[in-house]
């Protein structure tokens, strides 16, 4: 319907009309106030206890719980969602899980402490540590038997803890003294 912000805080998770700032429904919802929510289709990610899925579309317009998982945390860092698979890191384990259901599919310890929110690029999670510990781990493959590996580790040498981004098959990255561009190269014939 009509734009809307949605606001998370410690008190609650509310809801306000884009333009008129009238309040269109407020959840009781303790929300953490670091990682940012995370709207999918018709479906709202927040951290509460742990990860709460909300639904979107309900008969009454207010969200209405799908699942909620405390073994789901994200301290800092914001969820991610693709092709019916959740992604969340929680201090220095990374966790897949499905995201109908909620249900854990595999957890991978990291190195490091964490702040920026992992990436998700042609089939690879790119989780940055604040000592700047670039760990990629493949998702290609998993499955029922195979779990996500880690496939390389760069070390940038440097103090990172914003996000990075992703725009025309490059990936940019700020440190605490310089942005990066990252990309491959391939010969066109």
């Amino acid at each position: 319907g009509a734009p809307t912000v949605i606001l998370q805080s410690a008190s609650g998770l509310t809801a306000f009309d884009a333009d008129t700032g009238v309040s269109i429904w407020d959840l009781g919802l303790s929300c953490g106030t670091v990682s940012s929510p995370l709207v999918v289709n018709s479906a709202l990610y927040v951290t509460s206890g742990g990860i709460t899925k909300l639904g979107l579309d309900t008969p009454s317009g207010k969200p209405e719980v799908i699942w909620a998982v405390n073994q789901l945390n994200s301290n800092g860092a914001s969820p991610l969602v693709l092709d019916g698979n959740f992604y969340t890191l929680s201090g220095a384990i990374a966790k897949g899980a499905n995201s109908n259901t909620g249900e854990i599919l595999w957890q991978l310890r990291l190195k490091g402490r964490f702040w920026a929110t992992p990436i998700l690029a042609n089939r690879h999670l790119y989780f940055i540590n604040q000592d700047g510990l670039v760990q990629i781990v493949q998702l290609e493959g998993v499955g029922d038997s195979q779990m996500p590996t880690i496939v390389s580790v760069i070390d940038m040498g440097e103090s990172i803890l914003g996000t990075p981004a992703a725009a025309g098959n490059a990936l940019f990255i700020r440190s605490d003294k310089h942005l990066w561009k990252v990309t491959s190269t391939t010969k066109v014939k």
